[in-house]
């Protein structure tokens, strides 16, 4: 009757490892994904704010441009054409430089995503591994009690 109670506790024990290790891999699936919704959300906010501000100096640029471009028509309409150009590059420039930032940061915030939901999914597995190698010790020793005691109870 106590090999029968012990072999209950260990199937109790083992259904509550594998019950704890699941639960510990929900979790850290959660936490996962809630970082990478996060890190999307600061990566794609920096996009905006990079974009807005490169539009803005980009109209900056033109604004300028063009009030030096009404200056110096009355000078000289070579000069001119030449700083209308010079804006012209400049803006493509900005906006150049505002989109490839607003591409790194996304980049580095997809790369940042991946990395803790990788790191939780091998975790998960690992608890899960260690749980069921915890059952199935417990399942053979179970299994070598109740061998021991059909043993003993044919001997009688």
């Amino acid at each position: 009757m106590h090999l029968q109670s012990t072999w209950c506790q260990a199937a109790a024990s083992a259904v509550n490892l594998v019950s704890e290790a699941a639960a510990s891999a929900v979790n850290l699936v959660s936490e996962a994904d809630a970082s990478a919704v996060n890190l999307v959300s600061e990566a794609a906010a920096s996009a905006v704010n990079l974009v807005s501000e490169a539009g803005a100096s980009a109209v900056n640029l033109v604004s300028e441009a063009a009030a030096s471009t009404v200056n110096l028509v009355s000078e000289a309409a070579a000069s001119a054409v030449h700083l209308v150009s010079e804006a012209a590059a400049s803006a493509v420039n900005l906006v150049s430089e505002a989109a490839a930032s607003a591409v790194n940061l996304v980049s580095e915030a997809a790369a940042s995503a991946v990395n803790p939901v990788s790191e939780a999914a091998a975790s998960a597995v690992n608890l899960v591994s260690e749980a069921a190698a915890s059952a199935v010790n417990l399942v053979s020793e179970a299994a070598e009690v109740t061998k021991t005691l059909k043993y003993w109870k044919r001997k009688d």
